[in-house]
């Protein structure tokens, strides 16, 4: 497991008990108990301790757990006191553990989106084909090209330097095209007699 996956991953204390008992770390789930376990854990102790002090002397521990309100988990901390397990609760004690599994080695090294065989993934990789069927270029005709490319922050980002000599080619070729066609007018117009002096 990868790191940023635990701290993906582990969303409650349900995660975290999972967790725990799935991967040997029972010792941090011991102290957890449900409500209905600590219930049960209460009234053990009590059992016990009646058979030799008076209900006088527990009451002030009866009213205390009394005043604690409900919540579905309960720890009990290391001076045996109950701990409800609120938001605040629950990231400190998985910031404990995950502290704990980094010293102890338990995640794997580099990231889940890391590729396996440690070759850069390319960004383009994911990026919609901005072109229909219906973009069918001419030889020498780039606005196809130019028009379908519009609007596409992918394509932008990434080909904008060569999007401007496509540009500048498109231009010039557009205006070779023009020239060329002057010159066949021009040559349309000849009679025979200009071209014979064109020619001399």
């Amino acid at each position: 497991m990868y790191r940023q996956e635990f701290i993906d991953n582990i969303e409650d204390v349900s995660d975290f008990l999972n967790f725990c008992f799935d991967n040997n770390y029972d010792g941090h789930a011991e102290c957890i108990y449900s409500d209905e376990a600590r219930d049960e854990y209460i009234n053990d102790w009590l059992s016990e301790t009646v058979s030799y002090d008076s209900w006088y002397d527990i009451k002030d521990t009866l009213n205390s757990l009394a005043d604690q309100g409900t919540y579905e988990y309960w720890r009990r901390d290391d001076y045996g006191d109950w701990v409800g397990i609120d938001d605040s609760e629950f990231e400190y004690m998985k910031n404990e553990l995950l502290e704990y599994l980094d010293n102890d080695g338990f995640f794997e090294d580099g990231s889940e989106d890391e590729d396996n065989d440690g070759e850069e993934q390319c960004p383009l990789l994911d990026i919609e084909d901005p072109f229909t069927e219906e973009d069918h270029l001419e030889p020498g005709d780039f606005s196809g090209i130019l028009s379908s490319m519009q609007g596409v922050p992918q394509y932008d980002t990434v080909v904008a330097m060569n999007l401007a000599k496509l540009r500048a080619a498109h231009d010039a070729s557009v205006k070779a095209d023009e020239e060329f066609r002057k010159i066949i007018e021009e040559s349309n117009r000849l009679t025979a007699g200009d071209l014979s002096a064109v020619l001399r």
